[in-house]
């Protein structure tokens, strides 16, 4: 059996209101989902509404940091007593000028030696060599002269080369940025006693973020140029050197260096930055830039932009043609113009002659 509840619903007299109830429901709702329908086309959108900027310049600039092309340790091959050490620290020498010097008293006491017995060995030999010319000497006798003259010769050689380590020249033009020994102390041998920097040729290091890779993979389409501080009016150019494959684990940077001949009527130090620009040698496509929001991919696949009449307040699709990337925006090479009104959010919503009602944009 039912319950009663159940059965007095079932019974005849309420199934017409039942029916009627039912009725009115759906008369009710395509009434709703009619109107709801017929409202949508009269509704007016508020879109956010911008304009098409200019590409920006197509160059970078980078802070760099000065470095010399090389720093080198410079030692004397023998030991001795350091007598001169003239030049200060801070200083910038040209190649050849004598930098350090020993005490050379003991190598030319040696070397005088070396040539008192290098004069008896030639002699000796010279004497022979008639004598066994006129078979007046024996060959052995000529031979042991002849290596023993030859044995004078390389020992006159080494003498010579003893006293000219005693001194130290510059091997480039270099900065000298270190005293490691003080005059009149006693030095040994390959002991450091001066520390140089190659002045000859700057190298200026800076970092690539990752989205400007193609400087680093083709650096001859590019032209760089350095800043300094002490004359910003000026551009000198860098030469592209060498890049580190491998990023800074921190910012995901390449480092780069480039060279510089050292200008002459400008002092520059390792340690000063400079500003690297960087731009290529043919000018990139002209074009505008649009947010990224603005963009709308129809449903032929080919993207668009949603352009804003003012006077009819109505938008229209419009095809364009992307170019380069940006940071937050991207390039239109063709079918938008500077200054172009063009609708940056919703644009999946919108229709062909759609009136929509522009809004500031708040941050």
């Amino acid at each position: 059996m039912f319950p009663i509840a159940f059965q007095l619903a079932l019974t005849p007299p309420r199934l017409p209101r039942i029916l009627l109830s039912l009725t009115m429901a759906l008369l009710l709702t395509a009434c709703t989902e009619n109107g709801a329908s017929t409202n949508h086309d009269n509704v007016i959108r508020p879109v956010r509404v911008e304009t098409a900027m200019p590409s920006p310049a197509s160059s970078h600039r980078f802070v760099a940091r000065v470095e010399a092309a090389s720093t080198v340790d410079l030692a004397f091959q023998v030991g001795g007593q350091l007598t001169d050490h003239s030049p200060h620290e801070g200083t910038l020498v040209t190649r050849g000028k004598t930098l350090a010097t020993l005490d050379t008293t003991d190598f030319e006491l040696a070397l005088r030696q070396v040539e008192t017995r290098h004069e008896q060995a030639r002699r000796e030999y010279e004497r022979l060599r008639r004598l066994h010319a006129q078979n007046a000497a024996s060959t052995a006798n000529f031979e042991q002269a002849e290596a023993e003259f030859r044995t004078q010769a390389v020992a006159l050689e080494q003498a010579r080369r003893q006293l000219a380590y005693t001194r130290i020249e510059a091997p480039f033009d270099a900065l000298v940025t270190r005293r490691l020994a003080e005059p009149f102390a006693t030095v040994a041998a390959n002991a450091p006693v001066l520390r140089v920097q190659d002045m000859s040729e700057l190298r200026l290091r800076f970092h690539v973020p990752e989205r400007l890779s193609a400087i680093l993979e083709h650096p001859e389409a590019y032209r760089m140029e350095a800043i300094f501080e002490a004359a910003p009016e000026r551009r000198f150019p860098v030469r592209y050197r060498e890049h580190r494959p491998q990023p800074d684990p921190v910012g995901q940077s390449y480092p780069v260096s480039v060279t510089l001949p050292r200008p002459s009527a400008l002092e520059l130090l390792p340690g000063m930055t400079a500003s690297i620009v960087v731009s290529r040698f043919s000018p990139a496509p002209t074009g505008v830039t649009v947010p990224l929001s603005a963009l709308d991919p129809g449903n032929d696949g080919q993207m668009r932009v949603w352009r804003f009449d003012p006077d009819s307040q109505t938008v229209t699709p419009r095809p364009v043609t992307l170019g380069a990337a940006l940071p937050d925006r991207v390039t239109v090479l063709e079918g938008l113009t500077e200054g172009e009104p063009i609708v940056t959010s919703g644009t999946h919503l919108l229709r062909d002659g759609m009136r929509v009602r522009p809004q500031a944009h708040l941050d």
